[in-house]
């Protein structure tokens, strides 16, 4: 069952957010697990089901996530002056990708776009219009996992030795199993598929749980000024 949600006010409240997606999520991969060793007249079947199940709360619990931090930052009603400047980025990146489509937009064009850029410092951070700027394209492969990364604010290192993980084995093979082909994993695989999944989830859910409780999104007051 998927517990309700509430908003993210306090370091506490989001790691509690973030706590609970993941543990029924974690408890619906761990109860298939069960169920195939349980059951070994279906064991290929569910050997199956268990693939597109852990892709599913992986890309899930990714995009709540990262939603819920962005969310949770534009409560400190914060000016994005104040702000890591990767949040002012944000902002603009559809703005970017919308004018680099023009092929040569006007000087004026682009002179307005600098402009507005320059002049949202001292603006207020209240998220963004866009909503897809957590985007996990229903195709969460390391690519897109590092674009959601730098939305963040936070290092991919720690997902590095899982890429072929990530896009080969688990990625592929959901995405094999979507289009009707005849792939699945051995039972033997099954405790490697649910233990990874869950650890990669753990791994991104902390990470930004590090940095709403020790603030990183925020400029450090003493930081030097810039020529």
């Amino acid at each position: 069952m998927v517990p309700p949600v509430s908003k993210p006010n306090t370091p506490e409240a989001f790691s509690k957010l973030l706590d609970d997606n993941r543990i029924w999520r974690m408890k619906e991969i761990s109860d298939l697990r069960t169920a195939i060793r349980q059951m070994p007249a279906f064991a290929d079947v569910l050997c199956r089901a268990h693939i597109p199940i852990c892709y599913a709360h992986w890309e899930g619990h990714v995009k709540f996530a990262a939603t819920k931090y962005i969310e949770y930052v534009s409560r400190k009603k914060l000016p994005y002056g104040n702000l890591q400047p990767q949040f002012l980025k944000n902002r603009f990146l559809q703005k970017l990708g919308t004018l680099a489509g023009e092929g040569n937009p006007s000087i004026t064009r682009r002179s307005d776009l600098v402009g507005k850029i320059l002049d949202s410092q001292k603006e207020q951070f209240a998220g963004y219009d866009d909503k897809a700027i957590v985007n996990t394209k229903s195709n969460l492969n390391s690519d897109v996992l590092k674009d959601i990364c730098l939305i963040c604010g936070i290092s991919f290192d720690a997902f590095e030795s899982e890429v072929n993980f990530i896009d080969s084995r688990l990625l592929d093979r959901r995405n094999n199993i979507a289009h009707g082909q005849d792939t699945s994993i051995g039972i033997d695989e099954v405790d490697e598929f649910s233990n990874t999944t869950i650890e990669l989830m753990k791994i991104f859910g902390q990470s930004l749980e590090e940095q709403v409780s020790s603030e990183f999104y925020k400029i450090p007051c003493d930081a030097p000024e810039k020529p």
